[in-house]
């Protein structure tokens, strides 16, 4: 399928779902944002370990896009990108069940 080929309801459907993805994505952030202060607090983490906590997953995210990049060449980028969320989902899930 060219790009000339494709509908604009595919392109419109596409853009929205891509939307909808960045902003699961980005919520957990958000949440992480909200609960750090008191992550902090609960572990007695000093400030520079708490941003070695938030700096971590951000690095890890960079590096493991180099994977994904390659499994997406493999596999289909819809696959990747619907194992992503799903992991993404999970894990946010269960972070319901952690504790000190």
């Amino acid at each position: 399928m060219t790009s000339a080929s494709v509908l604009p309801s595919d392109q419109r459907r596409a853009l929205w779902f891509s939307t909808a993805a960045f902003t699961v994505c980005f919520a957990v952030w958000t949440v992480f944002a909200i609960i750090g202060i008191q992550i902090q607090h609960d572990l007695g983490l000093t400030d520079t370990q708490l941003g070695l906590l938030v700096g971590t997953p951000i690095l890890t995210g960079s590096l493991i896009r180099l994977i994904l990049g390659i499994w997406a060449d493999q596999y289909g980028g819809r696959m990747v990108f619907f194992f992503t969320m799903l992991s993404a989902a999970v894990m946010t899930a269960l972070l319901a069940l952690a504790y000190d």
